[in-house]
């Protein structure tokens, strides 16, 4: 049986029913599967992060078996399972509402230098206004330079990275080299648009954006091995680059958006040139939608989650919640976990003393100042309650 690496519980304040949702990481499994540095990669990097469209992580704790992330709740499923529920794929509207709040979420990681690198309709969630969230941060990394890690879902990698080239802001050889010199040289301090380094980084998470509306329109990736699933296969299709739209994709508009997103050099991709995020923003297909609604959540989503409360579940799929692996971890000596400070634990959320959770909660929050609010929230509650969710 496989063993998940993670569990997600709900935890509510009583008093006005906040609730968040809590991951539990167990650090055994973790050493077991050498994910020591993406895990911690992970924490940093949403704590670096603050958007609408991007799952918000409040704070961390460890114990001596878990560690331990608060995260905002989003209870309307994953955008796969919206898809599957409608054949397989969406309209063309909804595939702009989607894809708008994806391309926005990526404008800011990449103004913080962070490449995304796992896109795919499963780390997509729909919160309960029906927007976009993206989470599992697993893949992601802040990238001053190049990067030559070979991840993601093979069906969305980008050319350069099944060719093993480099992937950022380079990896564009001469032609791109010598554009990104006129960027440069034309980019001054007062100038309102990208930074030199925004407006040519990451072209693996603009193309992986092109795969993703593609399959929103057509039911499936425009790379995908139909017959076999073989990833070779899917590989060589990807750096053939033969891109076919099926007749029910006719908008002119998303087809033109998809090729140029789509395009496998990267010094000629819809979003690698001075404009940055800009440019597929300012493209036809995008044309009606005003941003500023969009990022304040002002714009009727095409589909909203029917949720029956706040402890309202049903659009993940139950698993079995007993651990069956009762293994302690014994402390490597290396420190891995240094950064995540002591803090709770299931049994001290539990504990029926309000002062001995406050001073436990003001202790962690000494170390994340930014939220010692909701630190003293949670800590004015006589108890925490926990509900079984989903996996993750």
């Amino acid at each position: 049986m496989l063993v998940p690496l993670t569990q997600v519980k709900l935890v509510r304040r009583k008093s006005n029913n906040k609730v968040y949702a809590l991951k539990i990481l167990k650090k055994v499994r973790i050493v077991r599967l050498r994910q020591k540095s993406n895990i911690m990669n992970e924490k940093n990097l949403l704590l670096m992060i603050d958007h609408p469209f991007i799952l918000k992580l409040y704070t961390t704790y460890k114990d001596n078996d878990h560690l331990y992330m608060l995260l905002e709740l989003v209870q309307g499923g994953e955008l796969f399972s919206r898809l599957q529920s409608n054949g397989g794929r969406v309209g063309v509207r909804d595939a702009q509402f989607y894809g708008a709040g994806v391309l926005d979420a990526f404008e800011h990681l990449h103004s913080k230098h962070i490449l995304y690198r796992d896109l795919k309709p499963e780390n997509l969630l729909i919160d309960s206004k029906g927007y976009i969230k993206v989470v599992d941060f697993g893949f992601a990394k802040v990238v001053p330079d190049r990067t030559y890690t070979l991840c993601g879902t093979p069906e969305y990698l980008a050319p350069e990275l099944v060719l093993g080239k480099g992937h950022d802001k380079g990896a564009w050889g001469r032609a791109g080299v010598v554009r990104f010199a006129l960027v440069l040289a034309s980019t001054t301090t007062h100038s309102r648009g990208p930074s030199a380094f925004t407006c040519a980084i990451a072209g693996v998470d603009y193309w992986a954006l092109g795969i993703l509306i593609y399959e929103m329109v057509c039911g499936y990736s425009p790379f995908a091995d139909h017959e076999n699933c073989d990833q070779m296969k899917i590989c060589k299709n990807i750096l053939k680059g033969q891109l076919k739209f099926p007749q029910k994709c006719s908008d002119r508009r998303i087809k033109d958006l998809i090729s140029r997103l789509l395009e496998q050099q990267i010094a000629r991709r819809l979003g690698c040139g001075k404009g940055g995020a800009g440019d597929v923003k300012a493209h036809p297909f995008f044309k009606s939608v005003n941003w500023k609604d969009l990022v304040a959540k002002r714009i009727a989503a095409p589909w909203k989650p029917r949720l029956k409360g706040l402890l309202d579940t049903s659009f993940f799929d139950d698993y079995d919640e007993r651990d069956r692996e009762n293994e302690r971890y014994k402390d490597d000596g290396t420190g891995w976990d240094r950064y995540v400070k002591e803090g709770l634990t299931c049994r001290k959320l539990r504990c029926p003393h309000p002062d001995t959770v406050l001073q436990v909660l003001l202790r962690a929050a000494q170390n994340f100042c930014r939220f010692v609010a909701i630190s003293e929230r949670i800590a004015e509650t006589n108890k925490i309650q926990f509900y079984y969710v989903m996996i993750c």
